[in-house]
């Protein structure tokens, strides 16, 4: 607690709407490297140069592999799960059916985060906010140890499936079936 805030004084969470106000007023900026988790704004951590390059190659792959009519692709933008609850996630996948301002939780296909410094967190605060708000799939593709933790089916706050996928074999989303990436064998963008 503040040592100059009241004995008495309560806490009140941070809304979507109070951060964008903070936006408009100048004293946030936009598309700043914030989240809203569980209504307190949390500053991420820069990017390294290989999560900007896996994120990338990832990006351009479901890019190239999914059909735009049917699926969109989001990178690194927020995603409002809830009034106090809008992270960044590095990816996420929701059918085209769906507007941008009607989607939800349940509505996302994938979310995908690339982690090399922050895996703590995505193994722990975001793969529970992830499957308290219902997202049918979630994969954390861990830098430090070539492995992807793919998470599906969320049921009470948590994951009915679990499990690790190492960098050199398929991954496929139970949504989109059709579509199987193995990480280890991502084109390169550039040289």
């Amino acid at each position: 607690m503040n040592k100059y805030a009241p004995a008495d004084a309560k806490w009140k969470p941070l809304t979507f709407d109070d951060v964008l106000a903070l936006i408009k007023a100048g004293h946030l900026e936009e598309g700043g490297p914030t989240e809203l988790i569980d209504g307190a704004l949390y500053e991420m951590p820069s990017e390294g140069i290989q999560h900007v390059k896996h994120k990338a190659q990832v990006v351009a792959y479901l890019n190239r592999s999914l059909d735009p009519d049917a699926w969109v692709v989001i990178p690194d933008a927020t995603l409002v799960l809830s009034p106090v609850n809008a992270p960044s996630p590095d990816i996420y996948v929701f059918p085209a059916s769906i507007r941008e301002e009607d989607l939800t939780g349940d509505g996302v296909a994938l979310l995908i985060e690339i982690s090399d410094t922050t895996s703590s967190d995505d193994l722990r605060t975001k793969k529970a906010l992830y499957a308290d708000h219902d997202i049918r799939e979630y994969w954390v593709v861990n830098l430090e140890q070539s492995i992807t933790h793919v998470f599906r089916s969320p049921i009470e706050g948590d994951w009915a499936e679990t499990e690790e996928i190492p960098f050199d074999a398929p991954l496929t989303p139970a949504a989109i079936p059709d579509v199987s990436l193995i990480i280890a064998e991502l084109p390169r963008l550039r040289r």
